[in-house]
């Protein structure tokens, strides 16, 4: 499952994906505003929402295309891609306006309102789809990261010129002993973060990056394989983990020490978490209900 925040009709709002064939949105009332059964087995079931232009998009597994969804009709929308061998992964850029589609065939960017290509950042072949999109810098640009076999790429581009050829700005090597599962990467007013967790003999560690050179900050030790990563939106030293054993976990990335936000003792994971924009509210997955805290420390 995954989750994401945004602001829909003027109230906070949270997207979230199922494992299965459903996307929706709640209000932090715990009131369905939209439940949407897209027809096809959700493979991945990360969720991407831009309510402010209308679309929350996600991956699906059966026609593995990579879908999405025009939030005021609630109709599921045709993508202009062929079937790809395994599951995609798509993110909405900031503003909502364009699709980043990580598959074999490589690294492309769509229109959603004409929804055709207009850029293929890379078009290397790789098994490893893993994609993270950051927030928006004060100059409308934003970051994307995405995973290869043994490397990761970081591209910086522009809002207002999406269909300009972009090379990436940093290249990272990979030394975990297994190719991380989950990726965050987020831009501050002085710096742009990336995190992974690996997994095989690195186990669960995080691995923090400056995204913009590739020196490396930190290595998070971690006990136990993790769900995911995540930056807080507007603190840069802290990054949220949660963990197959029922752990949510903050840590500060530059001194290495933690806080445990969540823990459930009971061995069953906290699949995802989100931060609201403005860090007041906190939302986290544990045996498939949603839970919400408030004023998070």
């Amino acid at each position: 499952m995954s989750l994401e925040f945004g602001y829909h009709e003027g109230e906070v709002t949270l997207a979230y994906g199922t494992l299965g064939n459903v996307v929706g949105i709640w209000n932090t009332d715990y009131e369905r505003i939209l439940e949407k059964p897209t027809g096809w087995y959700i493979a991945s079931s990360d969720v991407s929402y831009r309510p402010q232009a209308g679309y929350l998009a996600t991956n699906e597994g059966s026609k593995a295309d990579g879908m999405l969804v025009d939030m005021r009709t609630e109709e599921v929308l045709d993508t202009c891609f062929e079937y790809s061998k395994g599951v995609p992964q798509v993110q909405l850029s900031p503003d909502g306006l364009y699709m980043l589609r990580s598959a074999d065939e490589g690294l492309t960017i769509v229109d959603c309102h004409k929804r055709h290509v207009v850029n293929r950042l890379d078009e290397t072949r790789c098994d490893s789809k893993t994609l993270a999109v950051s927030n928006e810098t004060g100059n409308r640009h934003f970051f994307v990261a995405r995973r290869y076999e043994m490397e990761i790429k970081v591209w910086e581009l522009d809002l207002t010129r999406m269909d300009s050829p972009s090379n990436p700005t940093a290249t990272i090597p990979l030394i975990m002993g297994k190719k991380p599962h989950c990726l965050a990467i987020h831009a501050y007013e002085e710096e742009v973060l990336l995190a992974a967790a690996g997994g095989g003999e690195d186990y669960g560690h995080i691995y923090v990056w400056n995204a913009l050179n590739g020196e490396r900050i930190s290595r998070l030790d971690q006990d136990i394989n993790l769900t995911h990563v995540q930056f807080h939106p507007f603190k840069s030293p802290l990054l949220l983990s949660g963990d197959y054993s029922g752990r949510l976990r903050c840590w500060n990335t530059r001194e290495g020490r933690h806080q445990d936000i969540v823990d459930t003792s009971d061995g069953r994971p906290i699949h995802a978490s989100a931060f609201s924009h403005d860090g007041s509210l906190l939302a986290y997955c544990h045996k498939e209900h949603i839970h919400f805290i408030r004023n998070p420390e």
